[in-house]
């Protein structure tokens, strides 16, 4: 749609055009610059924009002089943050220092602020806990909600007090915590609603939501929370500090190995003392139950001098720890086939014809007993096959050397006839 002509020619077309438009080589009228179209009319543009769509600010098509298109939807014109749009000379002009945006240069046409403050009618206020040094919002003191300088408060955050110097300190048990922004109870303590102060937490107790057992969080090095408070970690008890129980004890009174409580896995409680399983002893290097040797029922090391009561038929040489041996050939401890204890005198003498039967054979022996004896046979049946192969040749050769042809049989008549006429001759 064009502009409406303010007179128009013969032809039809525009002679002149309204004020805030101008005539087109085609004799139309179309706006100017910072004006818009709207029921053939020219309008104007908001002040930031060179080319629009409406009179919003929102609606520019391209910026004025020294205005950037924001990018925004709807699309703004705006300067620089820390600048502002000068309608009497088209600039951009700096804002107030303590202003981040703004619409002017004063301190009361502030749109958005720096650091830690925020926009009140347009002045840039700082945050809670922080004061105006020039133009910058910076942190009161600590415990400080409200302050005009860094040495003089005007308000204290919650369990703090106001000192003589207009400073707020902590109150007793408590200390500043920055990253919170407030004071809170030190190590050991909880703040109690009730008495509006920091209570202590139950002994050696690092932190705490009350004064139970069960409000303990965590204690302090080598004790763990339990609902008896603070206690020594497994497998060690307390002495003033915690110390190791006896190797096989989980809990215990003392460090002795008759003060056990409770057992390490694998192990059980006999008179306040954790024993393995008969034939094992307890192996305070691997902290499990490790096999006795040298015949030992019970035993206190691997050591075939250590048994602490023997296997049947076999007797303590000593007072325990001692060797376990055959004392008396006929206690049993020597059987008939030496199988057994047959190392232990005196059964060496009476087992030392004997040999330790054959081990049975392992898998791996019997396939190549197999394969041996495979290899065996085949080589036995081709030896007889070369024998007969050579028997048969042999005979039809000594066949074919007898063999009576014509010609032997015409010979064989002539020499009958010779030997005859020869025996006639000596007979007459």
């Amino acid at each position: 749609m064009d502009v409406s002509c303010a007179t128009c020619a013969s032809d039809g077309k525009c002679a002149t055009c309204p004020i805030d438009s101008d005539r087109n080589p085609e004799n139309t009228c179309t706006c100017r610059l910072g004006f818009f179209l709207q029921a053939s009319a020219c309008l104007f543009c908001d002040i930031t924009c060179r080319t629009c769509s409406g009179s919003s600010p929102g609606s520019c098509l391209s910026c004025r002089g020294p205005l950037l298109m924001q990018g925004l939807s709807p699309n703004r014109c705006a300067c620089n943050d820390g600048t502002f749009f000068s309608s009497q000379n088209n600039l951009c002009e700096s804002c107030n220092p303590v202003c981040r945006t703004c619409q002017g240069a004063t301190t009361m046409s502030c749109t958005s602020c720096l650091d830690n403050a925020i926009p009140d009618s347009g002045k840039c206020v700082c945050n809670v806990g922080y004061f105006m040094d020039g133009v910058k919002c910076l942190s009161c003191p600590s415990a400080c909600s409200m302050c005009v300088s860094a040495i003089k408060c005007t308000k204290c955050t919650e369990r703090a007090n106001m000192l003589d110097t207009q400073i707020c300190a902590c109150n007793e048990n408590s200390n500043w915590d920055a990253q919170t922004i407030k004071c809170s109870c030190a190590n050991g303590y909880y703040y109690s609603t009730s008495l509006q102060n920091c209570s202590p937490c139950i002994a050696n107790c690092v932190k705490c939501t009350g004064p139970l057992t069960s409000d303990c969080q965590s204690c302090i090095e080598e004790l763990t929370p339990s609902a008896l408070g603070c206690s020594c970690v497994s497998g060690m008890m307390k002495e003033g500090v915690c110390v190791a129980c006896y190797p096989n004890c989980q809990t215990c009174t003392d460090q002795t190995p008759g003060s056990c409580l409770t057992c390490k896995p694998g192990l059980s409680l006999f008179e306040k003392t954790c024993v393995c399983p008969n034939d094992k002893y307890f192996n305070t290097n691997t902290s499990q139950c490790d096999s006795c040797t040298g015949g030992c029922q019970t035993c206190e090391d691997g050591g075939v001098t250590s048994c602490l009561t023997c296997q049947a038929s076999l007797t303590l040489v000593a007072n325990a720890p001692a060797a376990c041996e055959c004392v008396n050939e006929d206690s049993g401890c020597c059987n008939e086939d030496c199988t057994s204890n047959r190392n232990l005198p005196p059964c060496k003498q009476k087992c030392s014809p004997h040999t330790d039967p054959d081990p049975p054979l392992t898998v791996l022996e019997i396939v190549l007993l197999v394969l041996a004896f495979v290899f065996f046979l085949t080589t036995v049946i081709q030896c007889i096959g070369i024998i007969v192969y050579y028997y048969r040749h042999n005979r039809r050769q000594m066949g074919a050397a007898f063999q009576i042809t014509p010609k032997n049989k015409g010979i064989n008549s002539i020499n009958s006839q010779q030997v005859e006429s020869n025996r006639m001759q000596i007979v007459e």
